[in-house]
């Protein structure tokens, strides 16, 4: 299966070939050789807790996985501008979808960049570009795609 995606690859600069610059393209991929285009539902690799089910948390970031239901960021030292002044967390659990919400945005939006190292040296999902692009819905606790 081909699709079009938006992919980020580093450009060398001809006068300088040790400073790379970031260019975004949209190119055509083969979604099948990219293992997380078919992502799995698994276990919260933080706390243990299966997909549906809140975060296994008694304060704020005890799962470094979770994210705050608010506003989509690493619940782990977060202070959210959502909350209570005098609030030390959300009112609301964290909920595990059985796959990190910026991954799973990021591969259904079609973000990818090409990873160089020598033991990746593949296409993975940009979570980065996800967070920045996508907004996220504090409802389901995802981002909208």
């Amino acid at each position: 299966m081909q699709r079009v995606v938006t992919v980020k690859h580093h450009v060398y600069i001809l006068d300088n070939p040790r400073i790379p610059r970031v260019a975004t393209e949209e190119r055509l991929i083969d979604l099948s050789q990219i293992p997380e285009a078919a992502l799995e539902l698994e276990s919260c690799g933080g706390c243990g807790v299966q997909p549906g089910e809140a975060h296994a948390q008694v304060n704020p970031g005890d799962c470094d996985w979770a994210h705050c239901p608010d506003c989509g960021e690493q619940l782990l030292l977060h202070d959210c501008e959502h909350w209570d002044e005098d609030a030390d967390g959300p009112d609301r659990p964290s909920i595990w979808h059985g796959v990190r919400p910026d991954t799973d945005a990021a591969v259904k939006a079609g973000y990818f960049f090409w990873h160089p190292a020598p033991d990746i040296n593949r296409y993975v999902p940009d979570e980065g570009m996800a967070r920045a692009r996508l907004e996220w819905n504090p409802e389901t606790q995802k981002y909208r795609v």
